[in-house]
């Protein structure tokens, strides 16, 4: 057994509650007034303590934000940007295209949320942090003007997000970026982001998330393809046959070039070699040329991400090199399948929605299998408020313990084709699937004291995945002639994740596999301790 890791110490939230609590009641004592700011702290907890917008219906954020950067002169409009929306991989690809365009542009500017160690980390460029000094000192400028804003009604003033779009915006003009890689907040149509005319659109796969903003699906697929502008190209991710319809329609009344991954999806099918070794395991790799370059990464997920972003760079009429193809092959991207230890298999990710959590947890039973592991799969585990808790894990589980898994070549564009192939394929037999495959153990951890749900809530949400909870008809059978089982043997609660992760290294072997995932906040609190000790 190997000797069990020590926990990081809990990271705390900008300056915590305190501050947050003064700001909080200095802004009701002065509702009408943004404070200024003379240090990080300050900036913090004045920015902290604005309240979330959850309602659209008197005004959005692109509207709000639009009259912000009016009042700061329309920095949007100073340079060229490149816009990108979706459910799940858009932060990706953000970061794989404007490591790339850093080989062929001097200056280029990246926007991202949320963020997973640091709040400055949301706006960079080049790589780099915006300077403590410069943030404390534009979002003086950013406050300032909202306080010249004519407000009639308080949701139109502008909210944490809004100022931070605005923050970016200004700090890419000051700086003269030749490009700014601008990623979505929430949706499209009416996010705070979408402003400027850009140069290219990208729309990767879009699933049910924000239902509670957006009410639909249709509304939900409306909101995400406004990130289209008459003729100018889009990039566009796998997506489902209605989506796909959605985008066609919008596309061709904006004579709109559609780029779609699925032309992209075939090129790495048909140039993949599967025995092609990873650095670091025996995990299987997708190789595939473009302009005379060879491509890799180590998952489909990451190879659809990648084509996407080489995808984008040529409708910027940028040439591919080797040197941007190693650099795209070679990126590291925190919490995103993310591998920090073999022996036993630990994997950070930062999936929380449906197909997410497959997309993962078929990178981690390819990665297993690889690597010859045949012990226990435990999951530490937190997720926020508005996350769908059970539809993630149970999508995780449909994967993980799919009796054809071996055999599944592509991730399903829906999760739901993983239980039709297994009882289309059953014959009516039983299924039964002894562990390791089964989930042995689920620990429950609230990532921060703010934004986590509580651990009785998950717990409680989980409780028809557990193997007592197990419920089946009068034959024990499902419908389709497949035994029902349960996901999980047993799921423990911890509320502080030093603890929990305490607890889930502690038993650990070698032979088994841990997955941290659930949330951008657990993600990026472990991958932050993994980075520190490496």
């Amino acid at each position: 057994m190997q000797t069990p890791m020590q926990p990081p110490k809990r990271q705390s939230e900008p300056q915590q509650q305190q501050r947050q609590q003064q700001a909080r009641k200095q802004a009701e004592q002065h509702p009408a007034s943004y404070p200024s700011v003379s240090t990080l702290d300050e900036f913090y907890a004045a920015l902290y303590a604005l309240p979330p917008r959850f309602n659209r219906a008197i005004t959005t954020p692109r509207a709000v934000t639009a009259k912000l950067l009016q009042q700061l002169g329309h920095p949007e409009r100073q340079c060229r940007s490149v816009v990108i929306t979706g459910s799940k991989g858009k932060g990706s690809v953000a970061l794989m295209l404007s490591a790339a365009l850093q080989q062929a542009h001097a200056r280029v500017g990246l926007f991202t949320s949320p963020h997973l160690f640091d709040y400055r980390e949301r706006i960079r460029i080049n790589g780099e942090m915006i300077p403590v000094d410069t943030l404390v000192n534009l979002g003086n400028c950013v406050f300032a003007a909202a306080n010249q804003l004519t407000i009639n009604h308080e949701d139109e003033r502008p909210r944490f997000f809004e100022i931070t779009t605005a923050i970016a915006y200004l700090y890419f003009a000051e700086q003269s970026v030749a490009m700014a890689v601008m990623e979505t907040g929430i949706g499209a149509k009416t996010d705070a982001v979408n402003q400027s005319v850009h140069e290219v659109a990208i729309l990767t796969h879009i699933e049910a998330e924000h239902l509670d903003i957006f009410g639909d699906m249709p509304t939900l697929i409306d909101e995400k393809c406004g990130v289209m502008r008459a003729h100018t190209p889009l990039i566009l991710g796998a997506q489902q046959p209605v989506v796909v319809d959605a985008v066609k329609t919008i596309a061709n009344q904006l004579s709109v070039d559609v780029c779609s991954v699925d032309r992209i999806d075939n090129v790495i099918d048909n140039a993949a070699i599967n025995a092609c070794p990873s650095a670091q395991s025996q995990a299987p790799s997708y190789q595939w040329p473009v302009e005379g370059c060879l491509l890799s990464a180590h998952s489909k997920i990451k190879a659809r991400n990648m084509a996407i972003a080489v995808a984008a760079l040529q409708a910027l009429d940028i040439r591919m090199t080797q040197s941007v193809a190693t650099t795209l092959s070679t990126l590291t991207l925190p919490a995103r399948e993310e591998v920090v230890s073999e022996a036993p298999l630990i994997v950070i990710d930062s999936a929380h929605t449906a197909q997410s959590a497959a997309n993962l947890a078929q990178f981690v039973m390819a990665r297993r299998d690889a690597l010859g592991l045949t012990g226990r799969l435990v999951m530490l585990v937190s997720f926020s408020a508005t996350k769908n808790v059970y539809a993630a894990m149970e999508a995780f589980d449909k994967v993980a313990n799919n009796p054809l898994n071996k055999a599944v070549k592509q991730i399903p564009e829906d999760i739901s084709e993983v239980t039709s192939k297994a009882a289309s394929n059953s014959s009516s037999q039983v299924v039964a699937l002894q562990p390791p495959s089964m989930i042995a153990t689920v620990i429950v951890t609230e990532a921060t004291t703010t934004r986590s749900l509580s651990c009785e809530l998950i717990v409680d949400a989980l409780q028809g995945l557990q193997a007592h909870d197990t419920k089946s008809d009068a034959a024990g059978e499902l419908s389709d002639g497949v035994t029902k089982r349960a996901a999980i043997e047993r799921i423990l609660s911890e509320a502080d994740p030093e603890a929990a992760l305490t607890l889930a290294l502690s038993n650990l072997q070698s032979s088994d596999c841990l997955v941290i995932t659930g949330s951008v906040y657990l993600a990026g609190w472990a991958s932050a301790y993994y980075q520190a000790r490496a």
